[in-house]
């Protein structure tokens, strides 16, 4: 999202990603679902990341480096997040858009938390396992576990979002663009192209 965010509001800054892909996987229907997807360009590959894990703080990525007025580097995704939206000015204005724009952010946030909690442990990937007996059987039937789920999130989503601005609002959290739009943005892609 952060990274959306700076693209978006045209700030400038310095991309580095690591290649986690692993392609070519060693399976074959790992390899089809994976050529499916158009990749960023990585300036890094996962043999790289291993080396670097152990000079970040929590050993996890997202990192923000390089912040003026601060030491060391930032290492939470959130607060990456806030951080870049404050800077692009799509935090809110007043106290009270700040409120309804962190709210709606973090409920797309937290959707996404739960759901990947969730069912990543009934896909196989507990333990950083990508290779567990019958993955891809147990990843196509999620769409039907998560159907009723997500309709009920996004219902109650909706009569939140209502409440709080009536019908017709241009973006989730009122009338103008914030960082909780990124963040639908990207719950809305996982739930279309994951989901179904």
């Amino acid at each position: 999202v952060a990274r959306l965010i700076l693209k978006g509001s045209a700030v400038p800054f310095n991309d580095c990603r690591y290649d986690f892909s692993m392609r070519p996987a060693k399976n074959e229907e790992t390899n089809r679902r994976l050529n499916k997807h158009v990749w960023p360009e990585c300036e890094f590959t996962a043999a790289q990341w291993l080396k670097d894990k152990p000079k970040t703080p929590f050993q996890a990525l997202p990192l923000l480096e390089g912040v003026p007025g601060v030491k060391g580097p930032i290492c939470q995704s959130r607060a990456i997040t806030r951080h870049c939206a404050r800077i692009a000015g799509i935090d809110g204005e007043t106290d009270t858009d700040k409120l309804l724009v962190d709210m709606f952010a973090y409920l797309a946030y937290e959707f996404l938390e739960r759901v990947w909690g969730k069912y990543s442990v009934l896909i196989g990937m507990h333990g950083g396992s990508m290779k567990a007996e019958k993955r891809w059987e147990r990843v196509d039937a999620i769409p039907d576990l998560m159907r009723s789920e997500a309709e009920d999130y996004l219902t109650r989503l909706e009569a939140l979002h209502v409440s709080h601005f009536g019908q017709g609002s241009k973006f989730i959290a009122g009338n103008n663009l914030s960082f909780a739009d990124y963040y639908w943005l990207v719950t809305h892609d996982y739930m279309c192209h994951e989901l179904g």
